[in-house]
């Protein structure tokens, strides 16, 4: 089964909904057959500049297999810091386990912008206006920072779709 948090490090909501997914998770049972996927969501690009680095470092830990670990640490981090710099992503990064050379490459170089702009226009052909923004096996939409018993109602829902298709 696929989960994906589309989610704006800096909102409240999107830190919210990813601590509920993570006890949602733990009391779901089957985390072993979940893959888990972060996704960017910056509505407003042009004015969220500040904000694109943290997105630039969730796609590159995707590619090491650390993007739990990334989203984990940038979510503690803009807790403590609503506006962090450069130095505080590096520091985020290296929490995650992520070499830090590497990852402040990532955040001072374009390579990353291509993946940030297909997950916002998937996010908008999902309907998506706001973060945070959840979908399981890309059929069942949460929006908002719904509770956890919403949220693991939504992946028994889920779950027991998944396996009954497979039986048949």
């Amino acid at each position: 089964m696929k989960i994906e948090l589309w989610s704006d490090f800096s909102s409240a909501d999107s830190y919210l909904a990813f601590v509920r997914l993570g006890e949602a998770l733990e009391q779901f049972g089957h985390r072993e057959s979940i893959q888990l996927e972060f996704r960017s969501f910056m509505k407003n690009p042009e004015k969220e500049v500040h904000i694109e680095g943290s997105h630039k470092l969730l796609h590159f830990a995707k590619q090491h297999g650390k993007q739990s670990f990334i989203a984990k640490a940038l979510f503690e981090t803009y807790a403590r810091q609503p506006s962090p710099g450069k130095g505080d992503l590096i520091q985020a990064a290296q929490m995650a386990g992520l070499d830090k050379g590497k990852a402040e490459q990532a955040i001072v170089t374009d390579v990353y912008l291509e993946h940030i702009k297909k997950d916002q226009a998937e996010a908008d052909l999902l309907g998506a206006d706001f973060a945070p923004f959840m979908v399981i096996n890309r059929k069942y939409a949460i929006s908002g920072a719904r509770p956890v018993d919403f949220i693991v109602r939504s992946m028994h829902e889920a779950w027991r779709e998944e396996i009954y298709v497979a039986a048949i």
